[in-house]
């Protein structure tokens, strides 16, 4: 079930102009996955420091770096769960690569709407945002 929807990342970006599908769909898993642990994580109440190493430090430098090492290990991660034979093994007919075509888009938008309405709200749960 995993694969076919990793696959289907895949052939989504399999028919677009540009020569790099494996890395597009494994950076797009990656962000999809860290957006769904910060929804489990708000959700849930679960403090931010068991999801993720960084943090407001002073030290912008250090912070963004901590951030690049947490995203290359999501992406190491993900392309050893998905390796892009595997991927590539997957079949689709025709009419499922199109309904790919129109479910991707939608999956992503209504991901970050409900990101966006998690963060409203918590903000507004700690008093960060006045309404």
């Amino acid at each position: 079930m995993l694969y076919r929807f990793a696959a289907g990342f895949y052939q989504y970006y399999l028919h677009s102009t540009k020569d790099i599908h494996y890395f597009r769909t494994v950076v797009m898993l990656s962000f999809m996955l860290f957006m769904h642990l910060v929804q489990i994580g708000i959700v849930f109440h679960i403090p931010p420091k068991l999801f993720f190493f960084w943090g407001p430090i002073e030290n912008k430098l250090l912070q963004r770096l901590g951030a690049l090492v947490y995203f290359l290990a999501l992406f190491g991660l993900i392309s050893l769960i998905f390796p892009k034979r595997k991927l590539e093994e997957v079949a689709f007919t025709e009419a499922q690569l199109k309904k790919w075509r129109r479910i991707v888009p939608w999956y992503i938008i209504v991901n970050i709407a409900i990101l966006t309405g998690l963060l409203i709200k918590s903000g507004v749960d700690k008093g960060l945002i006045k309404i």
